[in-house]
């Protein structure tokens, strides 16, 4: 044999070694999850409206994974029989008197059937027997929704409580009894006396809007002094440094002859 042909041997067995450990895990993985290789038994139930269910979705019993559902047959035009195929060792919980709902994983999850119900004392349910179904189960679903809200609200109400109780129920009174002795104060003053005062109000408010608008459009010193660049001129000459001035210097000379006289 050639080193290369016995080279490929080699690589092939070493690839199909490793296929089959994956497909053994895979199997092992499948088997753990949905229990294939468990002895199964089937249970039917008869509705009208099968509400979106599938072949394949899961049955529960008390909120365990027993099987799915494997097939779904039309026998009429108001009768669907669905068939449940769970595992044996869970068939002696499922009594006679038990009944299947339909339910929904979350707000928009994949639907799922329930079973529910059932005596102690009543028999085992055997493989092959029918079940009851709740197709009315929508209307509990609304019903738990309506108390999730109730429970919300409650939680909010609650922190309301929270923020408004340390506040002292003598502080409210008092702001309540301020706002009652503010009300009855306005309410005693005489009309017309509050008409002349905001009227001497309106009255001042036009005389000082004339003011700055005299002040502004001019003429007089006001406008002057704001507007006229000459007036600001002389000023600065004026107030300035008694060496800069001018105007100073020559005060200062008439004062000092005047005093010498």
């Amino acid at each position: 044999m050639r080193p290369e042909d016995k080279k490929s041997i080699i690589l092939t067995g070493a690839f199909v070694v490793f296929l089959s450990m994956v497909t053994a895990v895979s199997l092992f993985l499948i088997s753990k999850e949905n229990k294939i290789f468990s002895q199964k038994s089937e249970i039917m139930t008869f509705v009208s409206n099968a509400q979106s269910i599938r072949t394949g979705s899961a049955v529960h019993f008390k909120g365990i994974k027993i099987g799915s559902i494997s097939s779904i047959d039309i026998q009429s035009l108001d009768k669907i029989k669905i068939t449940l195929q769970v595992e044996h060792e869970f068939l002696k919980w499922i009594k006679v008197d038990s009944y299947i709902d339909f339910r929904t994983q979350g707000v928009l999850g994949d639907k799922y059937l329930e079973i529910l119900g059932g005596k102690e004392e009543s028999p085992p349910v055997k493989s092959g027997e029918t079940l009851i179904a709740n197709e009315n189960s929508q209307i509990d679903k609304f019903i738990n929704q309506g108390e999730d809200i109730l429970s919300v609200a409650n939680r909010v109400l609650l922190k309301i409580d929270s923020i408004m109780g340390p506040v002292d129920n003598n502080r409210i009174s008092t702001i309540l009894d301020n706002l009652e002795t503010a009300t009855r104060t306005f309410s005693s003053i005489d009309p017309k006396k509050l008409n002349s005062t905001i009227d001497g109000i309106n009255q001042s408010s036009r005389s000082l809007g004339n003011v700055m608008s005299r002040i502004e459009k001019g003429p007089g010193s006001a406008h002057s002094l704001i507007y006229d660049p000459t007036v600001h001129e002389d000023l600065k000459s004026l107030l300035g440094g008694a060496q800069r001035s001018r105007v100073l210097q020559y005060f200062i000379r008439e004062t000092i002859k005047d005093s010498n006289n």
